[in-house]
């Protein structure tokens, strides 16, 4: 995967902010990047402007028992890739 400096900068503001790696169980070398958010746009935006291979937004309601509320997340992930990996694995160290 061809990532340009700008999606670079974009993806490492991301990792800052919202985004989380996450390496799946059954993948030996490959994880994939995540977000949970308040703002399905916010999502939208990301899926614009860094070219990787998005899966669906996702909407989740998610009942508070102590407020009473139900808030509303929406969720979307990439696909994996060795790229996560590798960026995973420099952060850990």
């Amino acid at each position: 995967m061809e990532i340009t400096k700008t999606e670079m900068q974009v993806f490492d503001g991301l990792m800052i902010s919202d985004g989380s790696l996450r390496k799946l169980i059954n993948e030996n070398r490959n994880s994939s990047i995540c977000f949970g958010v308040k703002h399905k746009e916010f999502l939208e935006k990301i899926r614009l402007n860094i070219n990787f291979d998005w899966g669906d937004i996702i909407k989740q309601n998610r009942y508070d028992k102590r407020t009473k509320k139900t808030y509303v997340t929406y969720m979307m992930s990439s696909r994996v890739n060795r790229f996560f990996y590798t960026t995973k694995k420099k952060m850990v160290s």
